[in-house]
């Protein structure tokens, strides 16, 4: 029987996924989504809840990632700068989103949002040099921001999360890293221990919003 053409695509993908992985000297289990049943919150009208220009791209990819605990929007332009919108739960706990080189935590630069019970948003870089809380460094990493505010909004019982980045070259296949606080951020900028996190695949080439979500273990 013939391979359907999303059935090839997926395929492709997903052979593209493995290849990757490999690359990275990972170990992994390999799933794909796509966006052709998108969730409420990748429906939802940005421009009712983020300024521009967070609220003014209409071509911005969506899709649920993380076991559908976020949604994840992007858009890539040809100047490479990538405008990204993560949307999650409001607990009153940091949400953290960062971008690696090899799919580890050491090394990488992520950025941290909250909220504060009295209603008081923040979002700083940090370095994440170690595992150590000592080792997290606030408002130091390798990210490089356009004149675009970073901004989080509390909206309903979600918490959007929107910046945008300037690289050196367009992405592609990215390691992702997301995490989720058991508190908020001391006054220091120290992080509180996370209390759940994952790396995610994401192919930022696609035109189709394609994802690779994975299982990681570090071989040896």
């Amino acid at each position: 029987m013939a391979l359907s053409y999303s059935s090839n695509k997926l395929l492709l993908f997903s052979l593209f996924c493995f290849i990757s992985i490999v690359g990275f000297n990972l170990k992994a289990v390999i799933a794909y989504s796509n966006t052709a049943n998108p969730s409420a919150t990748c429906n939802t009208n940005l421009r009712t809840i983020l300024p521009p220009p967070y609220s003014d791209l209409s071509s911005l990819s969506c899709s649920h990632i993380w076991q559908q605990k976020f949604s994840f929007s992007f858009y890539q332009d040809g100047q490479n700068v990538t405008t990204i919108v993560l949307s999650g739960k409001n607990n009153h706990q940091w949400i953290g989103i960062g971008f690696s080189r090899n799919g580890s935590m050491v090394g990488s630069s992520a950025m941290v949002a909250w909220v504060e019970p009295n209603g008081v948003s923040g979002i700083r870089q940090y370095h994440l040099e170690g595992k150590n809380m000592s080792k997290v460094i606030p408002d130091k990493g390798d990210l490089k921001f356009t004149t675009a505010r970073p901004v989080v909004v509390a909206h309903g019982d979600l918490l959007y999360i929107a910046f945008q980045l300037q690289f050196a070259a367009s992405l592609a296949f990215q390691p992702i890293l997301l995490a989720i606080g058991s508190a908020n951020p001391y006054k220091n900028g120290s992080l509180p221990k996370h209390i759940n996190s994952t790396t995610t695949f994401i192919e930022f080439s696609s035109g189709f919003s394609s994802f690779c979500r994975v299982i990681l273990e570090r071989l040896g």
